[in-house]
């Protein structure tokens, strides 16, 4: 799941310090998220869904095991 957040991430070509000020969280909970690290806990649906709103995907394609990007 998270390796797939920074990979649609990585094809709609924004960086990560952009999708953090767009979904309102701090950078560092971004990338914490992105890379899988858990040591705040596991992101809140209400955070995972403020993602996929400024990746302009739906937020059930961030738990999919395959997600093609539609640029």
């Amino acid at each position: 799941m998270l390796t797939k957040l920074k990979l649609i991430r990585l094809k709609k070509g924004l960086k990560a310090k952009e999708v953090a000020r767009d979904a309102k969280i701090d950078a560092s909970w971004y990338c914490r998220i992105e890379n899988g690290q858990h040591d705040r806990g596991m992101p809140s649906l209400e955070t995972m869904q403020a993602l996929a709103n400024v990746l302009d995907v739906p937020v059930d394609s961030i738990f999919k095991a395959k997600y093609e990007c539609k640029v």
